[in-house]
């Protein structure tokens, strides 16, 4: 990597993460990043969790405890609950400065950057008490810490507002998404719904409860107010408009770096909390009106030069919802632009154009993209045509002077709309830029029999702009050998086969590289259940946009991971393979000669003994005249004669069977030519592949059945669906899939053991096989989901019957001894009658109509509606 040294006394910040993309993560490390720019410093973001890891909402910190890069870094941050307190003790022994982020561990006395969650909750449970509320509920999942704090101050301000809080309104979400939050609304809706507002601990919650009351038929916010907590962009793009508490990750990232930096330089960073302030947005889901845009106050507008007014305005609403801070030229010039098109149109002149016009609005919105500064500045432009229009002198101000005006007000609103939409637009298309790369790299990793993926070819398909990967090269897990580097910029870059300390890994020049443009060093462990393989580092943009932390290089370090276990299990194989063909090969072989009459002229002990006669009945006479099975004889004899026909060697393979048993075997048959060059007869050896072929059945048997109850895997399962489908396309017909999750396994897993529920999944697959028709296909893919592929279906009607019969066998009890376990089932179906997408699309339809099941109790089915779908 040919890249400018990196000052020696430029910092290197490493930053421990669980994850490292989403609005709150990638919104923390875009933070720091900005900070560290500013020195010229440097960040590397560490993932603690395994790769792949699919829960954000994670009780316990994972068990990391890697030293990776702890000899580069200066500093450390440490996200949420990114490591066991034990670990970060490990890095204070360092002398290395560490501040926390969103988590406090008091005996480790560090500075720690939290957001003020019990400030913005406060505000909320105040607004919704102005409003009339006195029967305010909370929903959350309280088992995160930051949920915790947010739940008591929610308890609090009620204290303070004169009201007892009520375990009644109190609605627990089964995670911090918006399936959570559905959970939390069936629970209001069962309860009668006794609260007239709600505060969720999270905008994804407070969708989920949203969703959840509309389509039980409450009209909201009349029936049941409701408010969220984080802002997420979804907030501006519900029914009702989602009134939040507004928190600023970048701030609290910030706010870590400069912390952090400090320590770095020596100054005395004193521990304890630094709380990030959080706001309150009213919208339309508490009783609010969406946003005005009109002055509260146009006499006093009317008293300040309505230039003035009108740059004042912007500046009031960017600088609240500004992504990097005030641009006072970019404002200054925007405001002329709106003011010289507005009162060119006034004047009937048209040197005013849209295209200055539309340069200025697409900055304000980059630099604001809220709905809330939309809306402000859409008022700011419509106040100031309306006293332009009032300053139109009365000879001039005709109804076409004033149509002008009002429609440069309507133009530079909808260029406004037009820089929303190009971006939601530009989103759009780098979201399918990034799904199409990553379809990419999965055929790429999981199809890797041609190319090596240690060698990270397949970085060139993504954002990437180097890369370097890394994988243990002992047990100790204390050295990593470069195996793959990725350059953008310098193809032909080296440093493969070096080893490397893993408190120095990567390599120092990866450092170099320009980190700027919101771009990072992100560190995953190539690591996934039972594999460790080591550390893959790429240098690629933050990603901060999403709903959630899945962010693609979590995927490739799982991909990465199958990709090489793929590889060793083929090596491991292909071991395996030599071993058994040496056993057989050093085996004594049944070795025979014929002559040209096809009759025996030599056998040895092997080959007589195969025959069960003496050599004496066996010399001088044909595997016909021996009696061998006809059909194997037959096969003998057309070898025998090709060999003869055409002096050259040929090889043969049959099967014997007796009452018992079959056996395989194969021979070898070999031209034998006398003194004067003539072929004079055929030598032959017969080894017996019994084994072999038993093994490759038992092989290609596990390949497509689950070991444990024998049903088909997902392997298998998917050949079905795509050759039913596949079917659909060629004749008329339908078919159904069930997903099927068993309602409360997990706790009998927990508390019974594995063996009790390995024998509960047992029983379930022998019940699903005993309601299914000979032409289904009873599939598992794992923990406790199964799936039915019923082919072939008369009716619609015929997917209910099944349906049915599969709650009712799986609603009785199970047995085992003397223990009664009640285990339910959800079920999520899909019927296609007319050919469907693709195997994928209605596996996701059908898993997400189980949860819709799930959701309402369990012990049912849904049937996904297939308008939904396309």
């Amino acid at each position: 990597m040919k890249n400018a040294q990196r000052p020696a006394d430029v910092p290197i910040i490493g930053v421990l993460t669980p994850l490292a993309g989403g609005f709150y993560y990638g919104g923390i490390l875009n933070g720091i990043s900005r900070t560290l720019a500013k020195t010229g410093g440097r960040m590397i973001a560490i993932q603690t969790l395994d790769a792949g890891y699919l829960n954000a909402d994670f009780v316990e910190s994972p068990p990391f405890n890697s030293r990776l890069a702890w000899d580069r870094v200066s500093g450390f941050v440490a996200i949420v609950k990114a490591a066991r307190p034990e670990h970060l003790a490990a890095i204070k022994q360092t002398g290395k400065p560490l501040v926390m982020v969103s988590n406090e561990i008091p005996e480790l006395r560090c500075p720690a950057v939290v957001p003020d969650n019990r400030g913005g909750i406060r505000d909320a449970v105040r607004h919704l008490v102005a409003h009339g509320h006195t029967r305010i509920g909370f929903a959350g999942f309280l088992v995160q810490s930051d949920i915790k704090e947010r739940y008591e101050a929610y308890c609090e301000t009620l204290i303070e507002c004169g009201f007892e809080p009520d375990p009644a309104l109190f609605y627990a979400a089964s995670d911090n998404d918006e399936i959570g939050g559905r959970f939390a609304g069936e629970a209001m809706l069962a309860a009668g719904v006794p609260s007239t507002a709600v505060v969720a601990a999270t905008d994804l919650n407070a969708i989920g409860i949203l969703k959840t009351l509309r389509a039980a038929g409450r009209l909201l916010p009349r029936d049941q107010a409701v408010i969220g907590f984080d802002d997420t962009e979804a907030a501006a793009h519900v029914t009702p408009i989602l009134s939040s508490i507004k928190q600023d990750f970048e701030q609290v990232g910030s706010l870590a770096a400069e912390l952090v930096l400090a320590g770095v330089r020596g100054e005395a960073v004193p521990p304890g909390r630094r709380s990030v302030a959080t706001t309150f947005v009213a919208r339309e889901s508490c009783g609010c009106t969406a946003w005005r845009t009109t002055s509260d106050d146009d006499a006093v507008c009317a008293r300040v030069d309505p230039k003035q007014e009108l740059l004042s305005t912007l500046q009031t609403s960017v600088q609240r919802e500004a992504r990097n801070g005030l641009d006072p030229e970019m404002l200054q010039l925007a405001s002329e632009r709106i003011a010289c098109f507005v009162d060119a149109a006034g004047a009937g002149d048209d040197a005013a154009t849209t295209g200055e016009l539309r340069d200025a609005m697409t900055a304000l919105h980059r630099s604001a993209p809220s709905p809330e500064a939309a809306a402000a500045i859409v008022g700011a432009i419509r106040r100031y045509a309306r006293r332009a229009a009032d300053q139109v002198p009365p000879r001039l101000r005709t109804a076409a002077t004033l149509a002008r005006i009002d429609d440069a007000a309507i133009a530079s609103a909808w260029t406004l709309s037009q820089a929303q939409m190009r971006e939601a637009y530009e989103r759009d298309c780098l979201v399918q830029k990034l799904l199409t790369a990553q379809y990419d790299v999965s055929m790429e990793l999981l199809q890797s029999d041609d190319n090596d993926p240690r060698e990270l070819r397949w970085l060139a398909r993504t954002q990437a702009r180097a890369g370097v990967l890394g994988l243990w090269t002992g047990d100790a897990q204390d050295m990593l050998e470069v195996v793959g580097v990725f350059d953008r910029s310098n193809p032909n870059c080296a440093g493969v086969g070096k080893r490397i300390p893993t408190a120095s890994f990567p390599p120092a020049d990866l450092f170099t590289q320009d980190l700027s443009s919101g771009h990072l060093l992100f560190a995953v462990p190539v690591k996934a259940g039972t594999s460790d393989w080591g550390w893959l580092v790429t240098l690629g943009p933050i990603e901060s946009t999403s709903l959630t932390g899945r962010e693609t290089a979590n995927q490739w370090g799982a991909l990465l991971t199958v990709a090489l276990d793929k590889a060793a299990d083929a090596q491991e194989l292909q071991t395996l393979e030599r071993e058994l063909r040496a056993i057989l090969e050093n085996s004594p072989d049944a070795i025979a000669r014929y002559d040209a009459q096809l009759r025996y002229q030599y056998l040895n002990a092997a080959a007589t003994n195969a025959l069960h006669m003496s050599t004496q009945d066996i010399v001088g006479r044909t595997d016909r005249e021996l009696g061998r099975h006809p059909a194997v004889a037959a096969v003998w004899e057309a070898g025998l004669r090709q060999v003869l026909a055409s002096s050259t060697s040929t090889e043969i393979e049959f099967s014997e069977s007796d009452e018992t048993d079959t056996h395989w075997y194969q021979t070898k048959m070999v031209p034998q030519f006398d003194a004067s060059g003539m072929i004079a007869g055929v030598l032959t050896s017969t080894r017996d592949l019994t084994v072999v072929k038993r093994a490759e059945l038992a092989l290609a048997h596990q390949a497509v059945h689950d070991s444990l109850t024998g049903l088909a895997n997902r392997v298998l399962f998917v050949d079905r669906l795509s050759q039913a489908l596949t079917r659909l396309e060629r004749e008329q017909g339908r078919l159904a899939v069930l997903f099927i999750d068993l309602d409360r396994f997990k706790p009998i897993n927990d508390t019974l053991g594995h063996d009790v529920g390995d024998r509960l999944l047992v029983e379930v697959a022998r019940r699903l096989r005993s309601v299914s028709r000979r032409v289904d296909t009873v599939g598992r893919f794992g923990g406790d989901e199964f799936v039915l592929l019923c082919d072939k279906l008369s009716e619609d009607e015929d997917v209910r019957i099944i349906a049915e019969r599969v709650v009712r066998a799986l609603g009785q009890p199970f047995s085992d001894g003397d223990t009664v376990l009640d285990v339910s089932a959800s079920i999520g179906i899909v019927v296609a009658s007319d050919p469907y997408a693709d195997v994928a699309s209605i596996l996701r339809d059908a898993d997400a109509a189980m949860y819709q099941a799930k959701g309402r109790g369990g012990n049912r089915f849904h049937v996904s509606d297939p308008v939904a779908h396309g």
